[in-house]
């Protein structure tokens, strides 16, 4: 696998921090994988509550849930190419950065933008052994992937990206979270 893929957590995946997760791996070497969740979007939390100091545009402004890994940080991903610090190109005409700077000028701006805290990461081997035990499917990541592309419902998210793959996939992709509830 490499980076410029999604993971799309199996439906028997049963960690409590990526049940139904769709994760964009965004780098990924022999030292493990760093990647941003893209389908959990926070309930009751803006940019405003993660950073006081922005100007009133931000209370309106979501985020999303990365990963468990350094929920202090917050990254942007966005289509500002020309801005000084846009940080990395991630995909064509998506960037990452977390500059404050950069912030504050998406923000007054009202550009496209998405705020993640935290992220997924995996140490040397781990990624590739739950993908061998088959706790995760990939899936090659579009544009339309990111959550100013299209989707906001993250369970929609996890459906239509899981059902991509087609086949067996697609008929997971209908599995219910929870049978006894339905």
């Amino acid at each position: 696998m490499s980076k410029n893929n999604l993971i799309v957590a199996h439906p028997n995946l049963q960690d409590p921090n990526f049940i139904r997760s769709v994760v964009y791996i965004v780098e990924q070497s022999g030292d493990g994988a760093f990647g941003l969740i893209l389908n959990r979007r926070e309930k009751d939390i803006s940019l405003k509550s993660v950073f006081s100091g922005l100007s009133e545009k931000a209370s309106r402004i979501p985020v999303y849930y990365g990963g468990p890994v350094q929920p202090d940080i917050v990254f942007v991903l966005h289509k500002m190419e020309e801005d000084p610090d846009a940080g990395l190109s991630i995909m064509e005409d998506i960037h990452m950065g977390s500059s404050i700077a950069l912030i504050e000028r998406l923000v007054e701006n009202e550009e496209e933008m998405v705020f993640i805290h935290g992220y997924a990461g995996w140490g040397k081997g781990q990624l590739e052994n739950e993908m061998k035990r088959k706790s995760w499917i990939t899936v090659p990541a579009k544009k339309k992937d990111f959550p100013f592309e299209g989707f906001k419902d993250g369970a929609h998210c996890w459906r239509k990206t899981m059902g991509r793959r087609g086949g067996l996939y697609r008929y997971y992709s209908r599995f219910v979270k929870d049978p006894l509830l339905n």
